[in-house]
């Protein structure tokens, strides 16, 4: 009864490591879709907005610091990671979609 017991445990756990690590690996295909999609829409931005989103994504630099790096205001900044962000949830809606009628 005892062997059982542990034997039963063991494969519990087992179940929840698999579990995690399926999970953990939908996580980074997500990841890895999701840069490739924020890539794409990146592709279709100015060199402005891209280098600024860039700066704040990547960098983690305020639009203030941007600002004074590129040499305009940090209205500015904004309006440019807005239009980027913008593209990106489009070209992430149009995959989406894709994804839904393509199966």
């Amino acid at each position: 009864q005892l062997y059982r017991s542990v034997f039963l445990d063991h494969l519990q756990n087992q179940a929840r490591h698999y579990r995690q690590v399926d999970f953990d690996f939908v996580i980074v295909l997500c990841h890895k879709e999701t840069m490739q999609v924020i890539l794409r829409a990146l592709e279709h931005c100015t060199e402005r907005q891209r280098s600024r989103f860039l700066l704040y994504a990547l960098d983690g630099m305020s639009y203030t610091q941007i600002g004074n790096l590129c040499g305009c205001s940090k209205v500015a900044v904004h309006y440019s990671i807005e239009a980027v962000r913008k593209k990106c949830k489009e070209y992430l809606a149009d995959y989406l979609n894709d994804l839904r009628f393509s199966g």
